[in-house]
């Protein structure tokens, strides 16, 4: 699997998918549209932001965010500024990425940036 999806709750976005490898969760889109739709109840929107730290590192594409319908991905792909995430889902991720150092082992990171990361 090369994502992670965890429900976030008082957002403006309803899913957080965070990239657990140096594959990209757009590179399984298949099992991530199943993932989202066991994971959606009704048939209204859901926004979802996506972290992309294990697949692009610490660049300016790490963060992205798109519409899901219950059934599939939106036309409104798009890679957002890491300042335009909420402060909660940046400390969120932080502390998911420092719980799961196996994941940054297996990210695009240098030993160097990871080090950095955990500390």
């Amino acid at each position: 699997m090369t994502f992670e999806v965890r429900t976030v709750v008082g957002s403006s976005f309803d899913f957080i998918v965070s990239s657990v490898s140096f594959e990209s969760p757009f590179e399984s889109t298949d099992e991530l549209e199943k993932k989202l739709r066991s994971l959606t109840k009704g048939t209204s929107t859901k926004r979802v932001l996506v972290d992309l730290l294990c697949s692009n590192g610490f660049e300016r594409n790490r963060f992205a965010t798109f519409s899901f319908d219950d059934s599939r991905f939106g036309n409104d792909i798009a890679v957002i500024n890491e300042y335009d995430v909420p402060l909660s889902l940046l400390a969120a991720q932080e502390e998911f990425y420092k719980s799961h150092p196996e994941y940054l082992t297996s990210s695009i990171l240098t030993p160097t940036q990871i080090s950095h990361f955990l500390q």
